[in-house]
């Protein structure tokens, strides 16, 4: 991810309101997790596995924060179980963006397509809304929409940053 492009993530993560992140670090989206890290305004957690950062977002939600999870396609299938028996089932809002390799026209290696067969049906599965942003025009609306629905609905809603945002060239 280009720096610029870590900047439009950090800066609607702040217009969000969100103030509670936790993250599995990823070379993926490293720049914008650095930024964030470095930001005294957010209250950061590095996790070991995705499941924990869902149950430190719910905490920090129960303690009246505005939580995200920052994770990649891989975390998304580590966090299910959690993503489902927490937040889906006690409407717990978390914003959960997810770095998300292999959409059409990805650059990323072979490997990665797994992801375009697993991510957006396990989305659907859980019942977690979700919204793509692949540009970066895109990006700050689509994480402060998904946030607000998140607060309104009570519920989790993740945005999937795939395309020319991920793009570090």
């Amino acid at each position: 991810m280009k720096a610029e492009y870590a900047t439009i993530v950090h800066e609607a993560l702040k217009e969000a309101g969100i103030n509670f992140v936790a993250y599995l670090p990823d070379d993926q989206i490293h720049d914008a997790q650095k930024l964030v890290v470095e930001d005294p305004s957010f209250t950061t957690v590095a996790v070991t596995n995705e499941g924990e950062g869902v149950a430190a977002c719910a905490g920090a939600w129960l303690g009246g924060g505005k939580p995200a999870l920052i994770i990649a396609d891989s975390g998304l299938l580590v966090a299910t179980w959690p993503l489902a028996s927490l937040t889906v089932s006690y409407g717990i809002p978390i914003l959960v963006l997810i770095a998300h390799r292999g959409a059409v026209g990805d650059r990323a290696n072979w490997r990665f397509i797994t992801y375009k067969f697993t991510t957006e049906p396990l989305l659907d599965t859980l019942q977690i809304p979700y919204v793509s942003a692949r540009k970066p025009d895109e990006t700050k609306e689509a994480i402060t929409g998904a946030q607000l629905s998140a607060a309104l609905w009570q519920h989790p809603v993740a945005v999937l940053l795939s395309g020319e945002i991920l793009r570090d060239e």
